[in-house]
């Protein structure tokens, strides 16, 4: 089972695939430490309503074995992660908590479809180095002309999450400048 090139987007600096896969089990955990245990949650609530499966989140006072290990350590680039993805499991570093966030990104881009067939959540070996070519990468939302629900809203933010933008921009006026009414000006 191979990753075509086009199945993480933006491409990352460095991909290679390797042999086998990776597969989530009843039995699997997230191990995560400190800085990263926020963003071990994340994944756990993320994983936890598609997969059917409990995925614990490990750390160091429980002993910290989990198939899928997230970890803060030095030497990745700003917002860099490295992802590792073996048949015995799946090892997510970078320098920051932003950089795991972008990684976790990376790894749910990996994930077969969920579809009412999908049993099996297998997740091809690979080895991926990024990091952000680009400091503003961004989405604009028009909300000046188009109503959008707070649901909808909720929806765009975690696309472009996925898509690893970092800015989101509001459209709210078209014209030059905002019309409020105060009752105490003009006097």
């Amino acid at each position: 089972m191979t990753i075509p090139q086009t199945a993480v987007i933006p491409a990352p600096v460095f991909q290679s695939n390797g042999d086998g896969c990776f597969t989530l089990s009843p039995a699997s955990a997230i191990e995560a430490y400190a800085d990263a245990a926020p963003v071990g949650e994340y994944l756990a609530t993320l994983l936890r309503p598609v997969t059917r499966l409990a995925l614990p989140l490990v750390g160091a006072h429980d002993g910290g074995d989990g198939d899928i290990a997230l970890a803060i350590a030095p030497g990745h680039p700003g917002q860099g992660y490295e992802l590792e993805v073996t048949e015995s499991g799946i090892r997510l570093t970078a320098s920051e908590a932003a950089g795991l966030f972008a990684g976790v990104q990376t790894l749910r881009q990996l994930l077969p479809p969920l579809t009412s067939t999908t049993t099996k959540w297998r997740i091809p070996a690979t080895h991926i180095t990024d990091h952000p070519r680009f400091a503003y990468r961004g989405a604009m939302l028009d909300v000046a002309r188009n109503f959008f629900g707070v649901e909808d809203i909720k929806r765009f933010l975690d696309l472009i999450a996925l898509l690893k933008l970092n800015v989101l921009h509001l459209h709210l006026t078209d014209d030059q400048g905002w019309r409020i009414q105060i009752e105490a000006w003009p006097r």
